[in-house]
């Protein structure tokens, strides 16, 4: 049931959707059944909350302090982090920790892995602070880096580069922006005929997409097929969790804010889980979900002790 008061309202299910989200998230990454349909939204969903959270700082310089404890700090342990994970498990070669950091520093999706998340969400953030706030010019962009997207994909230029995702994640972006003005819609309660008939029109329109639209490769700037599918489906994608989301239970609430603020953690180090998980399990199975939901409880306790003990690991100072 919804909180009456808007801020409780806001933590139930935002807070929910990033944990939901995440759950996709993980589950995407086993590359299980039905994965192309989780992709059409999993990842937009949260360049759509990103943009529903941001906002611009008057002084830059506390956008840039902000910026740089809140994404670039926990970015820069955890890649440093994932690259002896990745030495240890020989999957870097003869790659160095100079060319590493350095790879990671110029937006390669193979030193950053997950985490290129992270680094395209810097760089939107950064083209939003200093943006003139004016939808015309918010419109431009969003029309400027679709045609660049249609191009490069087009040419066939798909080079696993977190600055290259801006061009199909600002979109989702500032669709999430622009749903902050309805903020206060969003958190109240709706006719119940209404959201059935969104979710089942939402889920309809990911399956549609998905069927039609193909995998959605947004860490190597990809959109499937066609853009306007791509953008429905993060769309309906983000309407359906939604509308899941207003109804997870509040006495739950503590598993969603936790998981909610450990966002990032998990994000950098799902990957290692899961390839234990693959290691004894290595077939698709719907195993995958059950394994994938294990994975997300697990860190529960894994945030707990960084909250307290390694804070700068989840953005904090």
């Amino acid at each position: 049931m919804m909180q009456s008061n808007t801020s409780q309202a806001r933590i139930l299910w935002i807070d929910w959707m990033k944990t939901m989200g995440m759950f996709f998230i993980i589950l995407g990454h086993f590359f299980s059944i039905g994965y192309t349909y989780i992709y059409v939204f999993s990842v937009p969903l949260f360049f759509v909350i990103s943009g529903f959270l941001t906002r611009k700082e008057e002084q830059h310089a506390i956008f840039w302090k902000k910026l740089f404890f809140n994404l670039i700090v926990p970015m820069g342990i955890i890649c440093l982090a994932l690259y002896f994970w990745k030495v240890h498990i020989s999957t870097l070669g003869f790659m160095s920790l100079p060319a590493y950091i350095i790879g990671a520093s110029i937006g390669s999706q193979e030193c950053l892995d997950t985490c290129w998340f992270v680094y395209t969400l810097i760089i939107l953030k950064i083209i939003f602070q200093y943006t003139p706030q004016d939808k015309h010019i918010h419109f431009f962009i969003f029309i400027s880096l679709t045609i660049t997207a249609y191009i490069l994909n087009g040419l066939g230029i798909q080079g696993k580069n977190a600055i290259l995702n801006i061009t199909v994640a600002y979109q989702p972006f500032i669709i999430g922006y622009y749903l902050k003005q309805w903020r206060n819609q969003l958190c109240s309660s709706w006719e119940p005929a209404l959201e059935v008939f969104l979710l089942l029109v939402s889920i309809i329109l990911v399956w549609v997409c998905g069927h039609f639209n193909g995998d959605v490769w947004m860490y190597r700037n990809g959109y499937g097929n066609y853009f306007s599918l791509y953008l429905i489906g993060t769309i309906a994608g983000t309407t359906h969790i939604y509308i899941l989301c207003k109804h997870l239970p509040a006495r739950l609430e503590f598993i969603a804010t936790t998981i909610s603020k450990g966002n990032i953690l998990i994000l950098g180090f799902q990957m290692v889980f899961i390839y234990i998980c693959r290691q004894y399990f290595p077939d698709k199975s719907l195993l995958d979900t059950l394994f994938s939901l294990l994975i997300l409880l697990l860190f529960i306790p894994i945030i707990i002790f960084a909250e307290h003990y390694f804070p700068y690991l989840l953005g904090k100072r």
